[in-house]
């Protein structure tokens, strides 16, 4: 794969990126730490729009769910840099944007933390990259998740907002995002309530937010029982609904025990809904594959 970035077609290019990262997923040809290194060294030389977009998402998919915690925060400073220099070595705004977001997610350091703080704080986007309303208010989640300034912060960003469904939004999003875990139980069982599941994607946010990898620790309480109202939830909810719920709650899962959660319910319910058992199966794969991957 060392010719990877001189493949002149950019569908080529991509078709080859996705090979590499399913060979990843099934443990053949590369490692996750591996396929990290590989893919980070594109960041500068993919120019097309659409491939640079994939490869980020991958990058931080195999940062957060195939990647051990102490690894990835050993991982974080060359990653964060590399990301950062991409993004001033890119020249356009487009591609710019992507790399920043990205930067913004994996962001763990504080350096790389404080950078992010600073450049909401001021409103002040780095050169070259354009940010609107809504980009500065994931900023503020994305800091308020990593930080011990979750109210203040989403207060401020509350503030700035004239929209009241966005300012709603983030009032909604705050306890699933604070640093008291009791705060954190409670909008979780907040959720048995249909009323509170109306905004559907309100709360499969808010879901992400609880079930994120730095929260894991204290939020695979929840796994049992986000799988037992799965059934309420296709009753009471879009039809897509189901799916996204399960993506949210599972979507970075990488632990044995997380793993076995899911198995214990599905032997426990032999005949569970076929159509609910695939999305369970389906949205957990990645978990399963996390348990084999991740040392």
């Amino acid at each position: 794969m060392s010719q990877l970035y001189s493949i002149q077609n950019p569908l080529q290019r991509a078709s080859a990126y996705i090979a590499a990262y399913e060979n990843m997923l099934t443990g053949r040809y590369f490692k996750p730490d591996e396929l990290l290194v590989l893919f980070t060294k594109g960041l500068t030389l993919e120019t097309n729009e659409m491939n640079l977009r994939l490869l980020n998402g991958y990058i931080s998919n195999i940062y957060w769910n195939f990647t051990a915690p102490a690894t990835r925060l050993s991982k974080a400073a060359q990653l964060e840099q590399s990301l950062w220099d991409a993004m001033q070595q890119q020249t356009t705004t487009n591609n710019k944007k992507i790399l920043f977001k990205t930067y913004q997610d994996v962001a763990l350091t504080p350096a790389a933390k404080a950078n992010i703080y600073t450049i909401w704080q001021k409103q002040q986007a780095p050169v070259g990259v354009k940010l609107a309303e809504d980009d500065y208010t994931s900023m503020a989640l994305s800091i308020a998740l990593k930080s011990d300034t979750v109210t203040s912060v989403i207060k401020q960003q509350q503030a700035r907002i004239t929209n009241i469904d966005r300012k709603k939004r983030l009032g909604f999003l705050m306890p699933a995002l604070s640093l008291d875990e009791k705060e954190r139980d409670s909008f979780f069982n907040s959720l048995h309530e249909r009323s509170n599941r109306q905004k559907e994607a309100w709360v499969t946010a808010g879901l992400s937010y609880l079930n994120h990898p730095l929260r894991q620790s204290t939020s695979i309480k929840y796994l049992p029982e986000s799988l037992y109202m799965l059934e309420e939830i296709q009753k009471t909810g879009d039809i897509f609904f189901p799916q996204s719920w399960l993506g949210s709650v599972f979507g970075s899962y990488q632990s044995k025990q997380a793993a076995q959660v899911v198995r214990d319910f599905i032997k426990a319910h032999p005949n569970y809904n076929p159509k609910l058992k695939g999305k369970i199966l389906q949205s957990a794969d990645n978990v399963f594959k996390a348990e084999k991957l991740v040392p």
